[in-house]
Order: structure tokens, then sequence, then C-alpha cells
């Protein structure tokens, strides 16, 4: 691995898949579409993709020339600073919190929760997973589920938890959506991805701790064990108990609360072809959506922090000063460290990218 890796913009792993049986919703956009470039079999069904993550399940590794893939949590262990910033480090500690997926569902996820890290019953390597959504594609009449149609008490919600039919579905607010669409879904908000939508998913995992999910309902559905729909299979876990203790469900109905959770972006032009949509920090993160037209130039610096991109449409080259420039395909995520000096892009078609930064890093494009 080459001692100054961190000095430039670092191409992770691109094909960091989960297997069917953790996604057994899984849909074939990812691997048709978005990674294309990694994937040698396009029905491929993936859940999944892991794009920036120093998890122990789904860790990242860091292409670089010798090919030895090290491990990005590794490499920050060894130079945090250099790659989160002192900024971040002052903030956050000296490890990595967050995490971003790419995710496309072919059937519904199953209704969940995720509780606040002050949940008195999470075991000692838990923590809560505060997340949220930006929509990359969804099919017609496709969408989300978030909250309750009305206003309901938690022995409804109960009830209706237990029940052997559809009356958890009755109760749940389907929100269609388009792509650009932006959602946070903090603790304590029930909610499911439903089939045919695509989206970045960047949400906080406290470092060596696992993000606590709780399944409230699966649509009454049984697998076998890799993952298949399967009458005689059988059902996932599930943690009603839990799942009540989090939730509020009188406080999450309707579209007000909609109205509360999607957020807008505030769009501008930063440079000449380049369109840039960012979303507003959650106190974890900030989210930035950039469009680039055709043989573009752009320059892109990054300071208190450091910046997660993931390549979602067309093809570019980055390069730093005095460094040799990276091939930035569709589906390619890559790392800006702090250290980095200012990253070059040259677009060769127009490309869209995703650029997540920590909260309080600042962000210039030109």
């Amino acid at each position: 691995m080459k001692a100054d890796l961190h000095k430039h913009l670092m191409l992770l792993d691109a094909s960091n898949f989960t297997p069917l049986a953790r996604t057994p919703w899984a849909g074939k956009e990812i691997a048709s579409e978005y990674k294309k470039n990694f994937n040698p079999n396009s029905q491929k069904l993936i859940g999944e993709s892991w794009e920036y993550s120093c998890s122990k399940d789904f860790p990242s590794k860091v292409v670089d020339s010798s090919q030895s893939k090290p491990l990005l949590r590794d490499l920050i262990d060894k130079n945090p600073e250099e790659i989160l910033s002192k900024k971040q480090i002052e903030l956050f500690g000296p490890k990595c919190n967050i995490l971003v997926k790419l995710l496309n569902a072919m059937d519904y996820l199953s209704v969940q929760v995720h509780p606040s890290d002050s949940y008195e019953k999470l075991h000692q390597d838990e923590c809560g997973k505060p997340e949220s959504w930006l929509v990359l594609d969804a099919k017609p009449g496709c969408g989300l589920y978030i909250g309750f149609k009305e206003k309901t008490s938690k022995k409804q919600l109960s009830d209706a938890l237990k029940a052997d039919d559809l009356s958890m579905k009755n109760l749940l607010q389907f929100v269609e959506v388009q792509p650009g669409d932006y959602f946070e879904i903090t603790a304590g908000t029930v909610h499911a991805i439903g089939p045919g939508v695509t989206l970045v998913e960047p949400q906080v995992v406290q470092f060596g701790k696992n993000g606590k999910t709780y399944r409230l309902w699966d649509w009454n559905r049984k697998y076998d064990t890799e993952g298949n729909r399967s009458n005689s299979g059988k059902p996932r876990e599930l943690h009603i108990e839990n799942g009540l203790d989090v939730i509020d469900p009188s406080k999450q109905f309707g579209s007000g609360f909609i109205q509360k959770i999607k957020k807008s972006a505030n769009t501008f032009l930063p440079a000449k072809g380049v369109k840039m949509s960012s979303f507003s920090s959650n106190g974890f993160y900030q989210t930035n959506v950039i469009d680039v037209e055709p043989n573009t130039s752009f320059d892109v610096e990054i300071r208190d922090g450091y910046g997660i991109l993931l390549n979602l449409e067309g093809k570019s080259a980055a390069t730093n000063k005095s460094s040799t420039a990276v091939e930035l395909k569709k589906g390619q995520p890559a790392l800006i460290p702090a250290s980095a000096t200012k990253t070059h892009f040259q677009t060769n078609e127009a490309c869209r990218y995703a650029l997540i930064l920590p909260d309080q890093a600042q962000l210039t494009l030109y």
C-alpha cells in the first residue's frame, strides 16, 4: 500500500454486496444498472451494496495499485487526522461512524424501527441508527411506508402486529416517491421501503457497535435458508416488544408528519456545467447531489472533514496535484480524505454523484 495513499482520492471496492439471506427482498437494479461495470451477472439479486463502511460485517476495502485492498478502517486507525480531519476527531472521535449504502428492493422490506442510543435495553455492543433516504429511482406508483395514515394508539398498533392478517398494512402510511426525494428517518420512526425503489442510504452507526433494527412486521412471509420465499420456510425474527417500547405512534401520522421529515434541497450552480443540490446537515452528515454536463472540468475542496463519493451516472476522471488520474465509472465509490489537496474532476459524459460529508465539514466546488 502506498504510504501517501491517504493524501489523494481513494477508490473503494465497488462490489461490497450483502447476501440474499440477509436481504431477501433484493432487486436486480444494483447489478443491472449501478454496478454493471463491476458485476458480471446482471440478473444477480442484490439488496444492499455497502459503499462506505467501517463495519466488521461488510467493511470497505481500499483499491490501490498494489491490489492488496487494505481495509478502510485499518487505514483510518493509522492515519485518523489525515483521513477524518482534526475537526471531525474533536467532534466524533478518531473513528468512522458514517455508513453509506446503495439499496434496491423488488419486494417489501420489513416494517421496522430504530431505537435511540439512549434506549435502556440496548446491549453494550448495540447503538441506534439514524438514517436518511435519497431516492434515485422509483417505478411508477412505488414508494415508501412511513408512520401511519391516522393517529394511532399503541394498543391499536400492538393488536395489528399480533394479528394474522393485513391489519398492520392498513395502518401504515404509504408515500409515493420520485427521484430526488429525501427523507430523514429518526429514532422511533416506523418505516419500510416498498418494491421498485432504489435509494442511497447514509446512516450513523457508532464504530465497533451494531446499529440496531427492531423488525415489527414482515408481511407474513416465510423464507428458506438461502433467502427465497417458501411456504415451507420460516418467518424472520420479529422484535415487537422492543419495537413498541421506542415508538410513539400518536406523533407520526398523516401528511403533516411526512412534511416534517421530507427535506428540500438548496440547488445552485457553483461552476459552469455543474449543478449541486444540497440537503442540510442533520447533525451527523450532509448529503449533496452533483449533476455535471459532458466534457466539464471542476474542482472539489473539503475543509474540516472528508467526502464520501458515489458515482451514480456517467464516467469521469479524478486527480490531485502530483497524483495519477483515476477513472470513476458508474457505481464506483471513493473517499476524498481530509488531507487531500484540491481534487480535480473531468467528465467524459454527463455525470451524477452523491457526495456525503460529515457534520461541519466545509465543501467548496468551483
